[in-house]
């Protein structure tokens, strides 16, 4: 029992590895790759041609996995190495925080068991790359709380606080309740006040050089546009759960969802925080909810003074570990008095996570971008059918980066790259296309030259051949 979260770690994480492989790339990951990889580096922290696409810190990161290969692998590398920081960082955080190895593999199946984050750490996007940097941060601050002495777990703190924000400035806010901690346990352990925010004030200095000019450049841009607008539970929570449970689940219990995640968090928060202020428990179990307090209230700062979205999906994935965390830190607490309401509480979690997550693993297809799953079957098609002249394929504009980026790749001496950003597909029909890869509800019955030869994702999309 001891070693099956490892077990389960290395098992999630071939998971993953495989989907590495078997997923087709994405539009946004074909557009990092086409765009912002090409780019030098000065342009790529710099805020030249500001996109939410790019996630500064995994740019760089997949730009120099590119000097050696341009294969998909290659470009999710950073992404896999991060899960696996994730993972160390799930585990040492179990140990931490319970010595019962039931309630240690509890804690990791519920840390690893978001198929919606899973999907993340295997692309080539920001979002799994600072998450894995936020939880070996807090994995770090838990060490530097029970050994305070100690500054090599300070500077990993605040240095993967910060690599976390620039890999997804949607994490600034976690990044900010993490640097609120590092300075209330210095203050806590006996250090002067200006001794215990002078090395926090210090990266924070340099998480603002980082980070202020390529924020004020998307905003100048009007980037920063995915997100919520009505509150933070219709918008957030509920986006939340969605991903977490499943939009069926989601839809047909919504009020009872929500009202039991935040219940829960209500209590794990506020029990965590009187248990730890009126006796003289490890204060190590407040940080993450202080974490998880902080991030929400500066999301409601940013909102109602600000105007800023509300995060939501993927944007509001680091509050998932989050809550996961200051409800398990609560579960610790119960546990000392209470061990087998304490046990039982955390195995129930754990079964319930399984039973959302299970159905959702697959080997070939994302939930947020399902446009592209079948680019590479179409390719194969094509090359199969087309015999040995260079045709000329057009398909809708969420599948061009993903077929370029696989005919660049495999199809160069017999199809040639197209045209990106067309968005009607009567202005393709202009262009004397071999095949056209089409929604099911373009009309084409005013082009009889072309015909149906192909249906793909239960028919939505259709492949049209011109006839000759």
């Amino acid at each position: 029992m001891r070693k099956l979260p490892r077990y389960l770690s290395i098992i999630a994480f071939l998971y993953v590895a495989i989907r590495v492989f078997t997923v087709a790339l994405t539009y946004d990951e074909g557009w990092t790759y086409f765009e912002y990889v090409q780019y030098p580096v000065y342009k790529i922290i710099s805020g030249f041609s500001p996109r939410a696409n790019n996630h500064i810190l995994n740019t760089l990161l997949t730009k120099f996995c590119c000097l050696f290969s341009s294969h998909q692998f290659a470009l999710r590398l950073p992404n896999l190495l991060a899960f696996a920081l994730y993972l160390y960082a799930a585990n040492k955080i179990a140990t931490t925080l319970f010595k019962r190895p039931l309630l240690q593999t509890a804690l990791v199946v519920c840390l690893i068991t978001n198929y919606i984050l899973l999907e993340f750490f295997g692309l080539c996007r920001g979002y799994g790359l600072g998450i894995g940097c936020m939880l070996y941060s807090m994995f770090q601050l838990l060490q530097y709380a029970n050994n305070p002495v100690n500054r090599k777990h300070l500077h990993y703190t605040l240095l993967f606080a910060i690599a976390a924000t620039y890999a997804s400035f949607s994490i600034l806010n976690a990044a900010a309740g993490i640097f609120l901690c590092t300075m209330l346990v210095s203050f806590q352990y006996g250090k002067k006040f200006i001794q215990a925010i002078k090395l926090p004030m210090l990266y924070g200095f340099v998480l603002l050089l980082l980070c202020t000019y390529p924020i004020w450049c998307l905003m100048q841009a009007h980037e920063l546009y995915f997100g919520g607008s009505n509150n933070f539970i219709d918008d957030t929570l509920s986006s939340m759960l969605i991903e977490y449970i499943g939009h069926g689940l989601f839809t047909s219990n919504k009020a009872i969802s929500i009202i039991l995640l935040l219940t829960a968090l209500g209590i794990a928060a506020l029990y965590t925080i009187i248990r730890v202020i009126s006796s003289k428990t490890s204060n190590i179990l407040v940080l993450p909810a202080t974490i998880l307090v902080t991030a929400i209230i500066l999301v409601h700062i940013q909102f109602y003074l600000f105007n800023s979205l509300l995060p939501v999906s993927r944007t509001a994935l680091y509050l998932y570990p989050l809550m996961m965390l200051t409800i398990f830190c609560a579960v610790a607490l119960l546990y000392e008095q209470h061990k087998r309401i304490g046990i039982a509480f955390g195995c129930l979690l754990a079964v319930f996570n399984i039973y959302v997550c299970a159905p959702n693993l697959n080997f070939y297809k994302t939930r947020e971008w399902w446009d592209e799953a079948n680019c590479r079957e179409v390719l194969q098609y094509i090359d199969n059918d087309s015999g040995t002249r260079k045709i000329k394929l057009w398909g809708f504009y969420t599948s061009t980066n993903t077929f370029n980026y696989y005919i660049g790749r495999e199809y160069t001496n017999t199809m040639g790259k197209m045209p990106c950003c067309i968005t009607d597909y009567n202005e393709a029909l202009q262009g004397d296309y071999d095949y056209l890869y089409l929604h099911d509800t373009d009309d084409m019955s005013a082009h009889p030259e072309y015909k149906r030869v192909q249906t793909y994702h239960d028919g939505a999309f259709i492949l049209y051949k011109k006839e000759r």
